[in-house]
């Protein structure tokens, strides 16, 4: 007959946890501070760009989301033998930047409530690139703390996170 062999009682099962296993146990709570600390870093600098009055395409899509996502998207003619002529002379309403006003504006309508969302969307693009550059690093994190910097510094990112233009929105969702 053969026999079983049983594990003495003195081995353990599970090796000891080394303090580097409990390290990378906890590791995401560091992430998690630093994504939420260039996220907030980023909230003045692009609340400080949010002066002065709603541009031109700002307005419309101000006032797509006071219309209605559908009333402002479908520019219909009046000759039926050009149907797309305002189609042509006209731009696209993304939904949901006219849902994103159309919220917005329950707090009020003037400049800088119509662009909270845009500020904080615009922020959080921030912190996202932080853990996206992670990942890309394999956990470098000086290098994604510079990548994070960088698009918390970049002009462009700044005035899409500041407008109420869809740019902060279309790169939150990417």
């Amino acid at each position: 007959m053969s026999e079983i062999e049983l594990p003495s009682p003195e081995e353990p099962s599970e090796p000891l946890s080394s303090p580097l296993s409990c390290w990378k146990k906890w590791v995401w709570v560091l992430d998690l501070a630093l994504m939420l600390l260039l996220t907030l870093g980023a909230v003045p600098i692009r609340l400080a760009n949010t002066t002065g009055d709603l541009w031109f395409d700002e307005a419309d899509y101000a006032h797509a989301g006071v219309k209605g996502f559908e009333v402002n998207r479908w520019d219909r003619s009046t000759n039926p033998n050009q149907p797309l002529a305002l189609i042509v002379q006209r731009h696209y309403h993304p939904p949901m930047n006219s849902y994103v006003l159309g919220i917005a504006r329950r707090w009020g309508a003037d400049e800088r409530t119509l662009r909270i969302p845009f500020v904080i969307a615009g922020a959080l693009i921030v912190g996202f690139t932080y853990l996206c550059g992670v990942v890309l690093f394999r956990g470098r994190r000086e290098l994604a703390i510079g990548v994070g910097l960088l698009v918390l510094f970049t002009p462009m990112q700044i005035r899409a996170g500041s407008h109420a233009i869809p740019w902060a929105l279309i790169t939150l969702n990417l």
